[in-house]
């Protein structure tokens, strides 16, 4: 897998995931409209998964949103950008930048950016708005902006946005880090959090 290229895509009404990368190098992903507004019949939402040694891939101006649109009640997880055990090495970083993750309107657990044990990977100037609100009489899961989960290194999460305006009483966090051992640079980031939770 090597050079391809997603671009100016909508990808509409998929079971569980809007795009899959196993083992890339040199992907490109930009400008893509990713979304279920119509589905009924829902699972677990990957906006854009990565998996397996993946190098210099570039993940750009793709918009991520309403993962439950044809069924707001829905519990599934949803997951905006999901990496895992993508270990690029220094030097062939992969850059995630300037994409829009936002307005997660179902009922499960909510995450902009998802991260577990990816080494060498660039979050930069990418927005996150976790502003769903999950229907009137049901409690909310945990919602969280950006996650870092297994040991990894070389990760750098700068000059991003991130707001959680999410209703319900469930844990809401714009960072959280899981594991002490992970190597990151967090800096120049804005983060609101007008959730109650």
């Amino acid at each position: 897998n090597r050079a391809n290229q997603i671009i100016a895509n909508n990808i509409n009404d998929f079971y569980t995931y809007g795009i899959y990368a196993l083992g890339t190098s040199f992907m490109e992903v930009e400008g893509n409209i990713i979304q279920r507004p119509t589905r009924t019949t829902l699972s677990t939402f990957y906006g854009i998964y990565f998996t397996s040694l993946s190098t210099t891939a570039t993940v750009a101006k793709n918009r991520i949103s309403n993962p439950c649109g044809g069924d707001p009640t829905n519990t599934s997880a949803m997951y905006g950008i999901y990496l895992t055990s993508v270990d690029a090495f220094a030097g062939v970083e992969n850059k995630f930048t300037n994409n829009l993750i936002h307005n997660f309107n179902g009922s499960g657990a909510s995450y902009g950016i998802y991260n577990t044990g990816s080494d060498n990977v660039f979050f930069y100037h990418n927005t996150i708005s976790l502003d769903g609100n999950a229907p009137a009489g049901t409690s909310t899961p945990i919602t969280r902006g950006f996650y870092q989960t297994t040991q990894a290194g070389g990760i750098q999460f700068k000059n991003n946005i991130v707001s959680i305006t999410r209703g319900g009483d469930g844990v809401k966090h714009a960072i959280y880090l899981n594991t002490l051992a992970s190597v990151l640079d967090i800096n120049r980031n804005n983060y609101f959090m007008g959730s109650p939770a």
